[in-house]
């Protein structure tokens, strides 16, 4: 059967497990299979969108310890310098 509009269709599950069903019409609140299964490809799109997000926002983070760990081992032989000034007790007799 075909819509009127022709920017929609008329979807129709066949052979989907029970389960399935059930298990996306409880996940999205949808009274039917196919309004579950709309909802669920919306939902998908959402999160993908997301995970896109996130991967790029965890590539920075890494990239920003990566640049710290670096700047510490850059450091950690001049504090050891500062130090070693530090306890001579004669510099600032």
């Amino acid at each position: 059967m075909k819509s009127d509009n022709p920017d929609t269709t008329t979807l129709t599950l066949r052979d989907t497990p029970y389960t399935l069903i059930q298990t996306a019409k409880r996940l999205t609140g949808k009274a039917t299979g196919s309004q579950a299964f709309l909802a669920g490809i919306a939902k998908l799109d959402e999160l993908s969108d997301q995970v896109a997000d996130q991967r790029e926002e965890i590539r920075r983070l890494r990239e920003n310890l990566r640049r710290s760990q670096t700047l510490l081992q850059q450091l950690a032989p001049l504090c050891i310098q500062v130090a070693e000034v530090a306890g001579q007790k004669d510099l600032f007799e």
